[in-house]
């Protein structure tokens, strides 16, 4: 009982120390102690996740509970091996701030738009949720400068732009995409030779005082070489050999190894017995990622053995603790299917365009990576338009997704219905419709659903405010 006792209170200390964790902060590697011991006590991922913002629900709470934890922990491993991801988890459960994502921004004009909200809720509502939020990001500051540019002071836009190069995952995140390119531009000669090593980490190259010299363990990032080559920092023959290093050693390769692992292309939320007891046993969070098609770190398996069990918690805590988010260590790691990084497009469109690769190896490389494992609409509309793909490959891909439970959530499928039921007509406008209806009434929290359904006349104007209005309390309230 004494046990039990101390248990219990050590399980109601985390989750103060977690909740203090939690507050409301505009940069998001911050870190700190809530997210270290969040990846102890709950499971591995909760921490890195937390600093990207994103909440923890009351079950994985009980996860630290004696006894009662298992249970938790059972319901957690029987919603992943059903197929649930984490961006379903996440939207259906409110866990996610407001601004990280676009759809939701959309939805704070929306309601502007049809007056369920007036000026100076509006103004409240940008302030607390968008530019104080957890999750602060380059797309939040481009709808500020767009949208209600008197919030931001003189000097405030690049002052937020020179902030947000420090958090730790900038570089892979794609809501910073196009970050560097404005800094670049407002860079003072005096910080010039900081920006200069910054982008050069980023190559994966180092100056030994005379020469440049590639570090062969680390990897390139595709618009970092870009940036360089354009500023100069790279010659020509030297951006050409890194472009070739990065396509060999890692595009190549990868897709090799996904092609021989899957033999029939896998869509997103299939779920089975792997992310079942990667649910149970590792951490809710690894459970739901696998449906997403991210990997499993060794050292997460290594949670499941009692004593070094330990050891991994605690060195996974304390990456927590500085502040690494679940994205970042996806990418040094290689935990994500090649198809849902945008990164690998880039790497091949600065190759065709470097004469690196020809337009038959370039069309090649892009139609095995649309038709991938875990493909989605903007990769597949890209290869379409590239003739990287043909209309009946296009359709099939099409059809893939629609099979996938969280496709309205997926930010990256946003013109999915707009190319499989207006462009080449993969599914049928009554099967859409029919769908549309089936996520309304399951109470799916998109602003893109709703548009959709007011688009294919599944709502009508009235119902169509209402749901805005709902969704508007449900996210920012």
């Amino acid at each position: 009982m004494r046990r039990l006792r101390a248990s219990t209170w050590s399980a109601v200390l985390s989750v103060a120390i977690v909740a203090a964790g939690c507050s409301p902060a505009l940069r998001r590697t911050d870190g700190g102690q809530g997210k270290a011991f969040a990846t102890i006590m709950f499971g591995q991922r909760i921490g890195d996740e937390m600093n990207e913002g994103r909440g923890v629900r009351g079950a994985e709470y009980c996860r630290a509970i004696p006894i009662l934890g298992y249970i938790f922990k059972a319901c957690d491993g029987f919603s992943a091996g059903g197929g649930r991801t984490g961006l379903e988890r996440g939207r259906l459960s409110d866990l996610d701030p407001p601004n990280s994502y676009p759809e939701n921004l959309d939805l704070l004009l929306e309601a502007r738009k049809l007056g369920i909200i007036d000026k100076v809720e509006f103004d409240r509502t940008v302030e607390k949720s968008i530019l104080q939020g957890r999750n602060f990001n380059y797309v939040c500051l481009k709808f500020l400068r767009r949208h209600c540019s008197e919030l931001l002071p003189e000097g405030a836009g690049v002052r937020l732009v020179r902030r947000l190069r420090w958090d730790r995952d900038f570089h892979v995140y794609a809501m910073d995409d196009g970050l560097m390119d404005e800094l670049a531009k407002l860079i003072t000669p005096k910080e010039r030779y900081l920006f200069y090593q910054q982008i050069l980490r980023f190559c994966a190259m180092t100056h030994d005082g005379r020469r440049l010299k590639p570090i062969p363990e680390v990897k390139p990032i595709p618009w970092a070489l870009k940036i360089a080559r354009r500023e100069t920092f790279l010659t020509q023959h030297e951006y050409e050999e890194r472009l070739r290093f990065l396509l060999e050693k890692y595009f190549d390769k990868r897709l090799e190894d996904e092609e021989e692992e899957d033999e029939e292309p896998e869509i997103r939320g299939e779920g089975g017995w792997g992310p079942f007891l990667a649910g149970v046993f590792i951490g809710p969070r690894v459970g739901y990622s696998v449906n997403e098609g991210r990997g499993i770190r060794g050292i997460e398996y290594v949670r499941v053995i009692p004593l070094f069990g330990l050891i991994a918690e605690i060195q996974d805590g304390f990456a927590a603790f500085k502040g690494r988010t679940a994205n970042l260590a996806a990418w040094d790691a290689d935990l994500d299917p090649l198809a849902v990084r945008w990164e690998w497009v880039d790497l091949l469109d600065q190759c065709k365009a470097a004469g690196v690769l020809g337009p038959d190896a370039y069309n090649w490389r892009l139609n095995r990576l649309a038709l991938a494992s875990y493909t989605n609409v903007k990769l597949l509309k890209k290869a379409y338009q590239e003739n990287a793909i043909d209309r009946e490959q296009y359709k099939d891909a099409l059809r893939r997704i629609a099979k996938e439970e969280d496709w309205p959530l997926n930010p990256l499928n946003v013109d999915f219905l707009a190319e499989a039921v207006d462009n080449v007509k993969a599914i049928r406008r009554e099967d859409a419709k029919k769908q549309l209806k089936e996520f309304l009434d399951d109470e799916v929290p998109g602003f893109n659903l709703l548009r959709w359904a007011r688009q294919y006349d599944v709502l009508l104007d009235s119902e169509y405010k209402q749901k805005v209005a709902q969704l508007y309390e449900r996210i920012y309230k």
